[in-house]
């Protein structure tokens, strides 16, 4: 390294192949953020008949070529939040071609509290949603 050179805090990725630099912008964002996902869980959403992605805390950048699903993993996410799709009208359209349910389950961390949100889309019955195994 340079004398003087400024060093940014870096994200070591899952597979711990590869570090990221963090923007300052960032690194103030994440150390404010108390909430994040720490799991996703994809069964026959879009284009993924199974996903499983562990996720750490702070900004996640998805990387992969055009039409592979990043912007679906991220839909995913606003889905369990909100119960609403940014990008189609229906829930229809979030269910994997051929299935008949979609299933979003995702582990969110609060401190020391997970919560676990489950979403079931079905084509021919009402969807399901869950906290911690409860209905809502």
């Amino acid at each position: 390294a340079r004398p003087g050179a400024h060093h940014e805090p870096v994200v070591e990725r899952p597979a711990g192949n590869r570090q990221l630099p963090l923007p300052a912008a960032a690194q103030s964002a994440a150390a404010l953020t108390r909430v994040h996902v720490t799991h996703l869980s994809l069964a026959d959403f879009r284009n993924y008949a199974r996903a499983d992605v562990t996720l750490m805390p702070g900004p996640v950048l998805f990387v992969g070529r055009n039409g592979q699903g990043k912007t679906n993993l991220v839909e995913a996410i606003a889905y369990a939040g909100s119960a609403a799709s940014h990008r189609v009208s229906t829930d229809q359209a979030l269910i994997r071609f051929s299935a008949d349910t979609g299933i979003v389950r995702m582990r969110v961390q609060h401190d020391d509290r997970a919560i676990v949100i489950e979403l079931e889309l079905n084509r021919s019955a009402p969807n399901r949603a869950q906290a911690n195994g409860s209905p809502v």
